[in-house]
């Protein structure tokens, strides 16, 4: 019997939709303070003359502690934003407050971990070192954040290069930002995991018509290079910039570093940059090995399933991440899609159907059923009926149709499945 539904899980789990977890007070937002995560904040500095830069003020706010309203078939935010620099010798204060608002299409969307808001400003400010402070507000909700950073703008140099900007190029319009480039991301180090991600470098140099570049891209451990390029850069009016595309969706969760060398004639800079490749919206039982062990216990064969599950912690993880590797269907990207749908069902099941005594959702008979078969097609739900309650769910396969009929136990808290029928189709 597991030997059939491991075959039916591997075609089925990319194939089916997958259900929404129940409870949320509505649309995206959370009330009190914003975790520290979900709000990242990026100056960007581009030099503008001998005693001035111009800063970008970059920020970006997650989807989810936002509190959206449905308005005129839209889902709508709004906040404000502050910030301010603090010239730490001087104490001169530099600031700016504005507000913005963000339109989005539909109710899944606002509730995503994985997706950030853009707004920015600007500000013309001196050579200095500052202590900045970002505030953030939810116009519409409770929810507001601090951030602080310290930020420093050195006295112009003969080649200046700021740190590299991150840019999230897929399905997006260009912004009126530093130039027509793609979406910036406002983080110095956390780039998000399974995107099309680009790099741009923007360097300011006193002389010279060009600059020898060179740019390479390692793990942390600097064994080996993933990324390399060499290039003779123009530069314009004493600027010049590059953007490159790395692999990014080749490249698993982990540490990485980005290391520049620029030229111009006799000056050089070199420049190291460690970011982290992130999975914003990972399931939360697949950041639990142990855990994600254990739920393959529903589709495994006995025998596999002690094998996976035996020797020391770090052997039963690496097992667990062969297990999946062979079942990828696509294996020349780092993102597994099956992987990823399983550990999404466990997570939403054991929300939608977990008991406070440690029961978990995938250990449940409606739990198991929508983790095979994903939602069903027809749903007859007669879980209040006083006099034979029970929900009743049909799925219609491309050779067979399933019905799966379970008793309600105490309203909709609880269901134990008491039927379960297969009819060929013609």
């Amino acid at each position: 019997m597991k030997k059939a539904i491991i075959a039916i899980i591997l075609v089925h789990l990319l194939q089916t939709g997958w259900p929404q977890p129940s409870g949320r007070r509505g649309p995206g937002g959370r009330e009190g303070m914003v975790p520290p995560q979900a709000i990242h904040l990026r100056p960007f500095p581009v030099v503008v003359n001998d005693s001035e830069y111009k800063v970008y003020l970059l920020t970006d706010v997650m989807y989810d502690v936002m509190q959206f309203t449905l308005e005129n078939d839209l889902y709508q935010a709004e906040f404000q934003t502050e910030i301010t620099f603090k010239e730490e010798k001087s104490n001169q204060v530099f600031s700016r407050i504005w507000n913005s608002i963000c339109q989005l299409p539909n109710f899944e969307i606002t509730n995503r971990r994985d997706r950030f808001f853009l707004t920015y400003d600007s500000l013309l400010l001196p050579p200095g070192k500052y202590q900045v402070t970002l505030r953030y507000q939810d116009l519409k909700g409770k929810q507001k954040s601090t951030l602080s950073l310290n930020f420093h703008l050195p006295e112009r140099r003969d080649i200046f290069v700021a740190s590299p900007l991150f840019l999230e190029s897929e399905g997006l319009k260009n912004l009126p930002i530093l130039g027509q480039i793609p979406k910036p991301l406002a983080t110095f180090s956390k780039v998000p995991f399974n995107r099309d991600i680009q790099i741009f470098f923007q360097a300011y140099l006193r002389d010279g018509s060009e600059a020898k570049t060179r740019i390479t891209i390692a793990p942390k451990d600097g064994k080996t290079e993933l990324f390399s390029l060499d290039t003779l850069l123009q530069i314009n009016n004493n600027q010049t910039h590059l953007i490159i595309n790395p692999p990014f969706l080749e490249w698993v969760e982990g540490g990485y570093s980005i290391n520049l060398f620029i030229q111009n004639d006799d000056d050089s800079v070199q420049q190291q940059t460690p970011f982290d490749i992130i999975w914003f919206s990972k399931p939360r039982s697949l950041t639990l090995p142990e855990y994600a062990i254990q739920t393959l216990e529903l589709i495994l064969p006995e025998e596999d399933y002690k094998k996976l599950n035996s020797g020391n912690k770090s052997e039963r993880f690496e097992k667990l991440m062969n297990f999946w590797k062979q079942r990828d269907p696509t294996p020349e990207t780092a993102f597994n899609e099956l992987m990823y749908e399983f550990y999404t069902r466990v997570d939403s099941v054991d929300r939608l159907y977990g008991m406070r005594n440690r029961t978990y959702g995938w250990k449940t008979d409606p739990g198991r059923i929508i983790i095979l078969y994903g939602e069903p097609n027809e749903i007859d739900d007669q879980s209040l009926n006083p006099v034979k309650p029970y929900l009743k769910w049909t799925y219609v396969l491309p050779d067979k149709e399933l019905t799966f009929v379970f008793e309600a136990v105490e309203g909709r808290k609880k269901y134990r499945l008491i039927q379960e029928e297969e009819n060929p189709l013609p």
